[in-house]
């Protein structure tokens, strides 16, 4: 099973804004990093995932989660 942090909160709260922080963080040290778009706003993250690391954070609130 892959490791992974869901983040759960109401819109416009920075949920995107922490993910995208946190996979550029990753991709600045060499790490490979997928963005996993929402479907429904293009502008918003269902979640970002770090394969080397085996990890995700992912977006546990309604619809995505």
């Amino acid at each position: 099973p892959t490791p992974s942090t869901s983040s759960r909160a109401g819109p416009g709260c920075g949920k995107s804004t922490l993910m995208r922080r946190v996979a550029q963080q990753a991709a600045q040290a060499g790490e490979a990093v997928e963005y996993i778009l929402c479907s429904g706003d293009p502008d918003s993250l269902d979640a970002v995932v770090f394969p080397a690391l085996n990890t995700a954070i992912v977006d546990g609130t309604a619809p995505h989660g």
